[in-house]
């Protein structure tokens, strides 16, 4: 049988399905050079291709994304060339079988399937530059395809040169099995997170380290090549992602680094290449500023003062640090008229790369939670005014009164002649005791000082009562004390004495 070669010219008009945006239902042949004017390099006229145009599964199959064909990763699986029905069988075969990359369906591709390989700018073989395959041979490989001119006869497409011919079914050629793919296909999405990465400010010689998240969101694995590091001050501080296989939804870290030497904006970028069949590489952007102004930390951030008694002074320290190389300059308030205060002056300058303790003091005149803002304006450009909570808690403060004495006898004593005693009132509780003298008015008695007194927590008053009789008689009277106790309101002491 005469062998017949025909060289085939003819555009692939497979429909493509993939969510691509396409200008044509075909696509380019793959050919730049333009040897004439309107040529197809001169045009470049169809779909363009995906970038990448392969995606490797990593189980031995391969995706063509511009069509959505599954192809197997080794052209040479049948280890050698057969005829057309032993082409066939052996396809037939690997399904009845283990099959391949958990698939049963592989087939012998079709004349245009396997013409939709070919790149017509590449020869020896007519593949796309850098394609995954492995054991791409140079002659030719079977379709599916009858010639329907002499059955006995089949297509044919060399992959040497990308030429299309029939040749009877007895002769031997090589096998790549295929299978249709159709979706919802299996791809890796990857993304990233944050982009871009913002360092803001951060002060000459000191550092600042940013952390990205790299996730698969798709349903395919995703292959991280090696993060490109990025141009000074950045860098990378550590890398758990270059080089690693990222499972569907699970992530991988990048910690990037600022450490500007001299005061400037700085921008630089860093390349996330992956197998992501549209976002290949990921370029990172990083941007930064170094600077010389002044910056401020302060801890604790608030003051806790327990509990205090009143008139008990207790003192708490905060630590203000300046971390940039300018002097720091703060003016603090807010602790005016309150039960807390501060130590020293209420403005202050530190020096670059310095610290200074602040003493705050808490002082209760009274009982209850007391509360205050402490605010510390700063000239830090990037901070805006602290503010320090302070808190002290002081016990429920109650009066208590006691009298030892419960009644005054002054005994007999001469017409117009005055005689003192003394009462003694103690405050045995915990707050201001307010008492008030009463009851001697038009009385040969009376009282030494003021009739109303405030007697402190855990004090004494010593109250003078006078007798001056006027008249040679038996004389009395009650000296009521009324206070603030909420037990014991009121308290009466008799009061008795004769006039000789």
């Amino acid at each position: 049988m005469m062998r017949k070669m025909v060289l085939i010219l003819f555009v692939v008009g497979l429909s493509v399905s993939l969510s691509y945006g396409h200008p044509a239902e075909v696509w380019q042949t793959g050919q730049k050079t333009t040897y004439a004017t309107g040529d197809d390099g001169d045009l470049e006229k169809g779909v363009a291709w995906p970038s990448p145009r392969f995606m490797d599964h990593g189980n031995g199959t391969i995706t063509d994304n511009l069509i959505g064909l599954m192809w197997t990763k080794n052209a040479n699986l049948a280890g050698g060339t057969k005829t057309w029905q032993g082409a066939l069988d052996y396809v037939k075969s690997i399904n009845s079988g283990a099959g391949l990359g958990g698939y049963h369906d592989w087939r012998l591709p079709n004349r245009k399937e396997l013409f939709s390989l070919i790149d017509h700018s590449k020869w020896y073989p007519a593949l796309p530059a850098s394609h995954p395959f492995q054991n791409v041979q140079s002659s030719s490989y079977w379709s599916s395809t009858t010639y329907a001119g002499y059955t006995a006869f089949a297509w044919v497409v060399r992959m040497w040169s990308g030429y299309v011919f029939y040749d009877g079914k007895s002769y031997i050629y090589y096998v790549w099995p295929v299978r249709s793919g159709q979706g919802p296909f299996d791809y890796p999405d990857i993304s990233v997170t944050p982009n871009p990465v913002e360092f803001g400010s951060v002060n000459v010689g000191a550092t600042s380290e940013k952390q990205v998240i790299v996730k698969n969101d798709g349903n395919a694995n995703l292959v991280i090549g090696t993060i490109t590091s990025p141009t000074s001050p950045f860098s990378k501080a550590t890398d758990n992602c270059s080089g690693q296989t990222i499972a569907p939804d699970a992530t991988c870290t990048v910690m990037y680094r600022f450490a500007p030497a001299t005061s400037s904006n700085f921008s630089s970028n860093s390349n996330i290449p992956s197998n992501d069949p549209d976002e290949n590489p990921v370029t990172m952007t990083l941007n930064g500023t170094g600077w010389t102004a002044p910056s401020i930390t302060v801890s604790p951030t608030s003051l806790d003062f327990g509990i205090v008694a009143v008139g008990k002074k207790i003192t708490k320290t905060l630590k203000i640090t300046n971390i940039g190389l300018k002097n720091l300059i703060i003016t603090i308030s807010g602790f005016e008229g309150t039960d807390f205060s501060i130590q020293g002056s209420s403005s202050v300058t530190i020096k670059g790369k310095k610290s200074y303790t602040l003493k705050v003091l808490c002082k209760p005149t009274s009982g209850g939670i007391k509360t205050t803002i402490l605010e510390i304006q700063t000239s830090d450009p990037d901070t805006a005014p602290l503010e320090i909570s302070l808190t002290a808690t002081l016990p429920a403060t109650t009066p208590d009164i006691s009298i030892a004495q419960t009644s005054i006898d002054f005994g007999s004593i001469k017409v117009g002649k005055k005689v003192t005693k003394t009462l003694k009132i103690t405050n045995n509780g915990s707050g201001d005791l307010v008492i008030t003298l009463a009851g001697l008015e038009e009385t040969d008695f009376s009282i030494q000082g003021s009739s109303s007194v405030t007697i402190k927590a855990k004090k004494s008053y010593s109250l003078k009562v006078l007798f001056t009789p006027t008249s040679a008689d038996s004389k009395t009277a009650t000296l009521r004390i009324t206070s603030n106790d909420p037990d014991t309101p009121v308290l009466d002491r008799p009061l008795s004495g004769t006039g000789l």
